[in-house]
């Protein structure tokens, strides 16, 4: 594992900083033992914000893209200036971070390189045989996940199921055997039960209550998900019913 824990200090945080209201704000540190992480919650929890902030701890851009590939100005998170981050001594030969609202930057970017042989070659480890721009919104996304992901690399993924069907969802969770198989260190922020199903992951959960680590059955999109499908003929009634 190439991140291996984050510590935070929060003694001189400004009180009109919104870190205040996060989960973490009380958590001292966090260890990841696993290769696979995934961390989930509810909308606002401040998943995004941590993963920011470890990406930016390798020199990872909080708008995503890797070290020599950046989106946007190398802006520095705010939370990055209370966190600590504990390495490994190894360091990642590779390392990228895929934001699902920023993918399409992607393709903007590739296409500011001059048409040659070099360029093409660069789109390929990226698209593949066809650009970005002739998929669609899912292929591109496992296209992506096919192409660009190596060996011996650290990643950070934000809802990377955005665009993916169930099917693909599933494929995906290939795609990360064979990720963790060629010895990545992967975090995953996610709201899929299909995802958060991946065997032997850890599972961080930010809630009200502050960090904690779940076992899947725990998660609260395996709970739901479930509470629906055995129920959903009393949700169908009280939608019908709903005036």
């Amino acid at each position: 594992m190439f991140l291996k824990k984050v510590n935070f200090d929060f003694g001189k945080l400004p009180k009109e900083l919104y870190l205040k209201q996060l989960p973490f704000y009380n958590t001292k540190e966090l260890k990841f033992r696993k290769n696979i992480v995934f961390i989930t919650g509810d909308n606002g929890a401040g998943k995004t914000t941590l993963i920011e902030g470890l990406a930016y701890g390798f020199n990872l851009n909080k708008y995503g893209g890797s070290k020599n590939f950046i989106f946007n100005v190398n802006e520095k998170p705010k939370i990055s200036n209370f966190m600590n981050i504990t390495k490994s001594i190894s360091t990642p030969k590779d390392a990228f971070f895929f934001r699902s609202d920023t993918f399409f930057n992607l393709e903007n970017e590739l296409n500011k390189y001059e048409l040659n042989e070099h360029s093409n070659e660069l789109k390929r480890q990226y698209s593949g045989e066809k650009s970005f721009k002739d998929q669609s919104h899912g292929e591109g996304f496992i296209t992506f996940f096919k192409n660009r992901i190596r060996k011996n690399g650290l990643y950070f993924f934000d809802e990377p199921e955005t665009a993916l069907s169930f099917d693909n969802q599933i494929l995906f969770l290939f795609l990360l055997k064979q990720f963790e198989n060629d010895d990545n260190q992967i975090f995953i922020i996610t709201h899929s039960p299909v995802l958060l199903s991946y065997p032997n992951a850890q599972i961080i959960n930010l809630s009200n209550n502050g960090i904690d680590e779940l076992d899947y059955e725990e998660t609260e999109q395996f709970v739901n998900l479930k509470k629906f499908l055995n129920n959903y003929k009393s949700y169908q009634k009280e939608i019908n019913d709903f005036k």
